[in-house]
C-alpha cells in the first residue's frame, strides 16, 4: 500500500516538484499517513472513482505509462487492514491519507 501510493506520488509530481511522506498520530489508537505530491489538482468528482481498478484520468494517460492500478491495489490493501484511505488536495499539492489503528 505505501509502495503504491509512494509510486504514484514521483510518478505525478510536477517537473521540479516535491514530494513528501509524514506519520502523525491520531491519539493513543490511531495513526494517519501522508503521501503529499506537487502537481495538477485531482478534481473533487474524480476522487471517489481514481481507487476503482484501470481508472486512467484521459489527461494522465498522455503524461505517464501504466494501467490503472496502482490506486486500486493501495486501496485494497488498506481495507483489508481495515484501515481508510483518501485523498484531498492542500497547499498545492494532491494528499493521499492512510488511517491505522494502532495495535
Amino acid at each position: 500500500m505505501i509502495k503504491a501510493l509512494a509510486d504514484n506520488a514521483v510518478k505525478y509530481t510536477a517537473p521540479r516538484g516535491r514530494a513528501e511522506v509524514k506519520l502523525e498520530s491520531m491519539g493513543r489508537r490511531r495513526a494517519r499517513l501522508w503521501i503529499n505530491s506537487q502537481g495538477e489538482p485531482i478534481p473533487e468528482d474524480k476522487r471517489g472513482v481514481i481507487f476503482r481498478r484501470f481508472y486512467r484520468d484521459d489527461s494522465a494517460r498522455s503524461r505517464s505509462s501504466g494501467y490503472g492500478l496502482g490506486l486500486a491495489i493501495a486501496s485494497e490493501a488498506a481495507r483489508s487492514h481495515r484501515a481508510r484511505i483518501g485523498v484531498e488536495y492542500r497547499d498545492g499539492m494532491n494528499c493521499f491519507w492512510v488511517i491505522v489503528r494502532k495495535r
